[in-house]
């Protein structure tokens, strides 16, 4: 059975109603400095979207930003993981002089 080269109405349509589909395309778009008062905020939603659920290093984290569009100095982030740490928000460990943050899996007991 030959394939048509013609769509349907509803065919044509669907392509256009994606056009708000991804809110941020890193590839296409240039990330924006995230402010020190901001980067709390931005640490929050990667914890929320399981990124700690790992340990992850201040490099990690700072490239995991850059990946939603944000770019973070290192040491402002460094600075308020170890404040978030030290809030119980996450976890801190220590390996080779590198510290790791994460975030600490409850356990549910039956």
């Amino acid at each position: 059975m030959p394939y048509s080269t013609e769509y349907g109405v509803g065919e044509s349509n669907a392509l256009s109603s994606l056009e708000n589909a991804e809110v941020y395309e890193p590839e296409f778009g240039e990330p924006v400095f995230v402010p020190l008062n901001e980067l709390h905020g931005k640490l929050l939603i990667l914890s929320k979207n399981s990124f700690f659920d790992k340990p992850r290093t201040v490099s990690e984290t700072v490239n995991e930003l850059r990946e939603h569009g944000w770019i973070a100095n290192p040491l402002d982030a460094s600075k308020i993981l170890a404040k978030m740490a030290f809030g119980k928000e996450l976890r801190k460990g220590k390996q080779d002089d590198r510290s790791f943050y994460f975030v600490q899996k409850e356990l549910l007991a039956n």
